[in-house]
């Protein structure tokens, strides 16, 4: 989570990412469901934090994300917020 942070941060101030990019990110950290799997046992808020990088990453127009994946962040947004809730961990 903190890697896609400081990418993000260093796109935000010298427009360094591509789109492919943070896709990849997207892919490999956000939606696959192993990786999922592994955050919520592991770090769930490292998970949300991951999710809502990307999310921040779209609406700033850095990333142009594809309208399925952008969707998917958003519903992966929805139900991390409610694992975390139900955990009393917010």
């Amino acid at each position: 989570a903190t890697y896609v942070d400081n990418c993000f941060q260093w796109d935000a101030t010298s427009a360094v990412m591509d789109d492919w990019m943070y896709e990849k990110f997207a892919e490999k950290y956000a939606l696959d469901k192993d990786m999922q799997k592994w955050f919520a046992e592991v770090n769930p808020w490292a998970l949300r934090r991951l999710t809502e990088v990307l999310l921040e990453a779209e609406q700033r127009q850095l990333w142009n994300a594809k309208s399925q994946t952008k969707q998917s962040l958003q519903e992966l947004l929805l139900n991390i917020e409610g694992e975390i809730e139900e955990r009393g961990d917010a």
